[in-house]
């Protein structure tokens, strides 16, 4: 566990109100409180495509 010495970070969207993206249904039953343990796994090319679009967006 961390032995590497390599920065990374985890993404953990919080989110009020239902959100959908390319199909996929997206809830957090638990915002304003400590997240859950709910995954939504996305596949591969998704993932990527979820990942530039979150790219675009930083400043």
């Amino acid at each position: 566990m961390n032995a590497d010495a390599q920065v990374h970070l985890h993404v953990v969207p919080r989110y009020r109100s239902r959100r959908v993206w390319r199909g996929h249904t997206f809830t957090d039953p638990h915002f304003g409180e400590l997240y859950g343990k709910e995954q939504q796994i996305l596949d591969a090319p998704e993932l990527a495509l979820l990942a530039d679009q979150i790219r675009e967006r930083l400043p």
